[in-house]
Order: structure tokens, then sequence, then C-alpha cells
């Protein structure tokens, strides 16, 4: 019994350490709670093998296979978030290779500036700005939908 027990130890090392590392990072601005809940759901779903985690931990981070970066609030608050190693961390991983997914401001970030926050950096991994929308224009597909009555 004691060595199937190690046999089986060292095989559920293995295939955990064999999962695909998904870090939802917690970068303080954004509901990451039901990003964490909804990437879970989704790897579950496609039937993939893969660890989500939600992290601040910059070395934990650095090794996670793909990177999730939600945020919610202003351009100002993240980009101040990715002061102190935070941004640093994402740019040596999206140089590399590994996949990310930006939702709301963790795309954002990506550029270079907002016109929301003047002065505040983004990462500058894709060259440009982010635009504020002309006024009046639908930020959204819906947005343009008409209701009519008893429809």
């Amino acid at each position: 019994a004691r060595t199937v027990t190690r046999i089986t130890r060292t095989a559920a090392a293995v295939l955990w350490a064999s999962r695909m590392r998904v870090a939802v990072a917690d970068s303080g601005v954004g509901n990451v709670h039901s990003v964490l809940r909804a990437v879970t759901r989704a790897a579950d779903d496609a039937g993939l093998s893969a660890r989500t985690e939600l992290t601040a931990d910059l070395a934990t981070l650095r090794r996670a296979d793909a990177l999730v970066v939600p945020g919610h609030g202003a351009f100002g608050a993240i980009a101040d978030a990715m002061q102190g190693g935070l941004g640093e961390v994402l740019g040596e991983r999206i140089r590399a290779g590994a996949p990310y997914l930006g939702i709301c401001l963790g795309l954002q970030v990506l550029f270079e500036g907002s016109d929301e926050a003047p002065g505040a950096r983004g990462l500058g991994i894709l060259r440009g700005h982010v635009a504020r929308l002309a006024p009046g224009r639908a930020p959204s597909p819906w947005a343009a939908l008409r209701c009519r009555r008893g429809s």
C-alpha cells in the first residue's frame, strides 16, 4: 500500500505540474473574482487541463503559462498598478510569447497612454494612445437597438 501511495502522489505531482498555469493578475483594479471563475469555467467547459490562480505575486506571474489581466475603472489607476514590478513582469511575459488576455483596462494598459489620464504611462507594448469616443458614438452594438412596443 505504501508503494501505491507513493506512486499515486508522484503521478499526481507530475499531472499537476503538466497542467497549464493561468494566472489572473490581481492588480487591485477590477472584479477579479468573477474573471477567475469565468476563466476556470471556460477551461473546464473546453476540457482543458488548466490550473487558474488569482495572484499579485510577481514570481507566480513569471511562471504562468498564460496571463489574464482584468481592469475596471480609470486608466490612471491601472497605470499606477503597473508600477512596482507588475508592468515589467507582464511586459517580459508578453515579449516571451505568453498568451495574454487583457479585459477592459487590462487591454488599454498595453498602449502607451490614454486620453483619460494624460501623463499616465501604459506599458507601451502596443504603439498608440487610447482615445475617448466621440460624444454620441455608441460604444457597443446593442446601444443602437431600438425597441418597439409589442415586439
